[in-house]
C-alpha cells in the first residue's frame, strides 16, 4: 500500500495513473498496451492494475502524462519519456514503425546551437523551463527566456510534419504561460507578456475562436 503522506504528486489520465512518492520513486498502474507503465514490457496482464514501481533506479523530481505518453524529470533535471511513440510523440527521434512502444524511461535529447553556429547534443533541462505540458501526441514547454518549444505530432505549423526531437516554435520570446489544454483537441493556448492569449492547432468546435465569449 502507498500511504497518503508518501505521495508527492499524482497524475490520472484516461488510461493510467502515476504516483510520484516523497522518496522520489514513481509507481504506476492501468493500461499498458504501449508500455506506458514503464515496467519494461508492454502487456495486457491483470497485474498492470496493481500499483508497482517503474523499471528505473533513478530518483525522480516531477512527472507529467497524457493517455499512453509519459514524461518525467529526474533528480538531475533531465527529461525522460516512455509509452506510445506514434509520430515521434515522445520526442526521441525514433520512428513509430521502428519502436512503437518505449517501455522504460528514455532520455530526451535535441541538437542545441551554441556560439551562433556550433551544435551539440543536449538534454532537456528542468532548470531552463518555466512551464511544461503534455499535449495530445507530444509535449510543449516555455523556457525561462520566453521561448516556446515542442516535440511530437506537429499541430503548430501550417504544414503537418512531426517534430522528431524538441525544437523551437516560431521566433517570439515573450511567452509567459499555458492556459488549460482541451484534452480531446490537438491545440495549445498560450499567453504572452502583453496579456494576449494566442492559440494554435486544430480548431474543431471553434476552440481557437477569436471571440472568447
Amino acid at each position: 500500500n502507498i500511504e497518503a503522506d508518501q505521495v508527492s504528486k499524482t497524475i490520472v489520465t484516461k488510461t493510467e495513473t502515476f504516483i510520484l512518492k516523497t522518496n522520489k520513486e514513481i509507481f504506476s498502474f492501468g493500461d499498458n498496451i504501449y508500455g506506458q507503465l514503464g515496467r519494461g514490457v508492454a502487456s495486457t496482464k491483470a497485474e498492470n492494475y496493481t500499483p508497482a514501481k517503474i523499471k528505473s533506479s533513478k530518483n525522480w523530481k516531477d512527472i507529467y502524462a497524457i493517455s499512453e505518453h509519459v514524461y518525467a524529470f529526474d533528480d538531475n533535471g533531465d527529461l525522460y519519456a516512455w509509452g506510445k511513440n506514434d509520430n515521434y510523440s515522445l520526442g526521441l527521434g525514433i520512428e513509430y514503425k521502428d519502436t512503437s512502444s518505449v517501455v522504460t524511461p528514455t532520455l530526451v535529447t535535441y541538437t542545441k546551437t551554441i556560439d551562433g553556429n556550433q551544435t551539440i547534443e543536449s538534454s532537456v533541462k528542468l532548470n531552463e523551463i518555466k512551464e511544461f505540458s503534455p499535449v495530445v501526441g507530444g509535449f510543449a514547454y516555455i523556457t525561462k527566456t520566453g521561448e516556446l518549444w515542442a516535440a511530437g505530432q506537429n499541430f503548430y505549423m501550417n504544414q503537418w510534419f512531426s517534430l522528431t526531437t524538441p525544437r523551437r516554435i516560431g521566433n517570439k520570446s515573450n511567452w509567459v504561460k499555458f492556459h488549460d489544454f482541451t484534452g480531446g483537441e490537438k491545440n495549445i493556448l498560450i499567453e504572452n507578456s502583453l496579456n494576449e492569449v494566442w492559440g494554435a492547432g486544430t480548431n474543431r468546435w471553434k476552440v481557437l475562436t477569436d471571440d472568447p465569449c
